[in-house]
This record gives structure tokens, sequence and C-alpha cells, in this order.
């Protein structure tokens, strides 16, 4: 069942705190809030009070009881305009003002300019009705099929240039299910140290689960593996759910790893190689390691800038070198692993100091 069916409301019938409460915009296949510059939501407010055209809100409507898709039990679930909603509702509830260069061509001679909501209809009553009877364009879509919401979501966004991370977010399948879930409950999501940007944490959880799956083994986290990672395990199995459950559990050894950490876990692309650090060498002392984790960022920083040129060591050049480009290569992977496998043999023996010099043996050569 799929149907589609274009109806025109104002924003103060979405705006109502009773419809309001009857919305998912937090559905699967959906995108992290907040995207939205100050600017961006100034731009909207400004077209609505102009009268210029918006474009079309897609929004899933559950009209009938028992709709399998529909396990929020929310009447309507945004498919595509859930950043321009929340800017709408938040100026509407005074969270920003418009813009210092913001006109009401209409009507030049009302001061609307870096006002917000409140100040504005206080100043000129008639603007309420104006802004709040503004009518948009909602095509609801009734339809019990998940894959075709999905399959709606991608086309209507493929020209607003959605990360690949985004794309497979989209994907309905087991195993995305479960990585979702565990971001939601496993603690290890809460020591990160960077906000979770355009689905930051999932494409970390899903990377991780790569290398879980890969025995702990260094492989590409590129786009195809990610992708084929997702299309291969989108059915149930019990192995693969005793999978998830175990790498539920080795994320929370990790966490607890790094517990009481400040500043390890503030780059996206070191907490795979510490996940792999952890948990692929057998000559690793837990109790040690955090610690060396700590002294090897510090002697990375002592080397790329206080060092003068001619006395910076190669090896940890080439690791930062590594750290920024194709971080998701394989030969990338293994070689910082080595790298730090190599730092933190000298650390055991005390020989890990701002004054290391020593070379290794890695997959690309270091000029």
């Amino acid at each position: 069942m799929f149907y589609t069916k274009k109806v025109s409301t104002s924003i103060y019938e979405w705006y109502v705190k009773d419809k309001q409460q009857q919305i998912d915009f937090n559905p699967s296949y959906q995108r992290v809030s907040g995207l939205w510059s100050e600017q961006s939501k100034q731009l909207l407010i400004d077209s609505i009070f102009n009268m210029y055209d918006l474009p079309k809100f897609y929004i899933a409507y559950f009209f009938s009881k028992g709709n399998v898709l529909n396990n929020k039990e929310y009447l309507y679930a945004i498919i595509d305009g859930k950043q321009r909603f929340h800017a709408i509702f938040e100026f509407l509830d005074d969270a920003f003002p418009t813009s210092k260069e913001f006109v009401l061509y209409d009507y030049p001679d009302f001061n609307v300019s870096n006002k917000k909501y409140s100040q504005i209809t206080f100043e000129y009553p008639e603007l309420k009705s104006f802004f709040e009877n503004y009518m948009l364009d909602i095509v609801l879509v009734e339809t019990d099929e998940k894959d075709r919401i999905e399959e709606l979501f991608l086309r209507l966004n493929e020209g607003k240039h959605l990360t690949n991370a985004e794309k497979r977010y989209a994907i309905n399948g087991f195993l995305n299910n479960e990585i979702k879930q565990i971001i939601g409950k496993n603690e290890f999501f809460d020591k990160l140290e960077f906000r979770d940007k355009r689905f930051d944490y999932y494409d970390l959880a899903l990377k991780l689960f790569l290398i879980f799956e890969n025995k702990f083994e260094p492989i590409a986290l590129n786009k195809s593996n990610l992708d084929n990672l997702v299309n291969d395990f989108k059915e149930q199995t019990s192995d693969l759910a005793n999978l998830v459950e175990l790498y539920d559990l080795k994320l929370k050894e990790f966490s607890n790893l790094l517990e009481g950490t400040k500043g390890l876990l503030n780059t996206k692309t070191n907490i795979p190689i510490y996940y792999l650090f952890f948990f692929n060498n057998t000559n690793v002392s837990l109790g040690k390691a955090k610690d060396f984790l700590y002294k090897f960022e510090e002697l990375r920083k002592i080397n790329r800038i206080e060092k003068e040129d001619s006395a910076k060591n190669e090896v940890l050049l080439e690791y930062d070198r590594l750290n920024q480009q194709g971080t998701t290569s394989k030969e990338s992977l293994e070689n910082r692993l080595k790298i730090i496998e190599a730092s933190y043999l000298l650390y055991l023996n005390d020989e890990l100091d701002s004054d290391l010099n020593f070379k290794l043996e890695l997959n690309i050569d270091i000029d």
C-alpha cells in the first residue's frame, strides 16, 4: 500500500501543541536535528513573511490503527521537512530573532529586523495572523511499506548532499536497527567528546562493528565495506543476534577501559585505532594501556608543534599524516596500529620520551 494526498494547512494548525504531540520527528530514516544554522532559519522566516513559496513537506500519515510502521503510535511522522518545521516552531517559541537585514517588503515601514516573534507581534499585532495563517503545502503519505518511505526520503534528499552515513542509516534491516539501539543504550557513546553531527555516532558504531566482525584485524572502513555490512545483515538470524550481543558487551568493556579519560575520545579517527590496540594485541596490559595512550598523544603533540623540524620523529609525523588522510584504508589502520604497538613496547621499557627516535618498516615508505 502506498498512497499520497496533497493538502494545504496553516502553520498554526501544525504548531498547536495537540498537533505537535502527534508528530514523530525522529523516525528511523531521519537525519539528526540541529543541522541548520541560525542564518538558514532566519532566511526561512524571511521567506514566509514575504510570501515566497516553500518546498513541499512530506509526512507519513498513520490514519489507521495497527500500522506496522507506527510502533510509537503517532499520527504523523516527518519524511522531509524536519529542519523547516523545527525552524518555524523555534521562531514561534522565541528561540531566535529575525535577521538584522530582514525587511518586510509589503510593509517596509515596519521595524521587524533582529526581533523575536513575540516582539514583532506585540508591536504589529496584524503580523501574528499573517504569519500563522501562512499555508504549507503538505504531501501526506499513507503506507505500511517502510522501504517505500525510505526510498522516498532518499530520492527527496539526493540533491541535498546526504552523507554516506545518512544514506546507510535509512536502510531497513536487522543489523542497522540493532546498531541504532546500541547507540541509545551503551555507555560508551556517553563518553565520546565530539558532537553527533550527521550520524557520526552511527558511523563510528558501524565501523567498530566491522572491526569486531573481522575478529579485530584491520579492515578497510570504507563505503563499500560498510554498505555491504548493512545490506548483508538485513535479515535476523540467531548467529547474527548473538554477534550483536557480543559486540554490545565488547563496547561496554571498551568503555570501562577508558573510564575517566579526557581528551582521548575527542577525535573520531583515533577511536578505531584504540579499539584495535586494546583488543588486537594480547601483549597489551590493560592497566597500563590508558596511561600509555595519554603519553603517546602528548608525544605526538610535542613532536608536531614544539620540536625543530630537524629533530622531529618521522614515524610520529607519518602517524599524523595517516590520521588525516586516507584514514579508512586498511593500510592506514595497519600502519597506525603498528606505530602505536611499537611505541607501547618502548613505553613498557621506560624508553618512550620526547627524544624518541625510532623507525619502523611500514607498508608504505616514509620519505
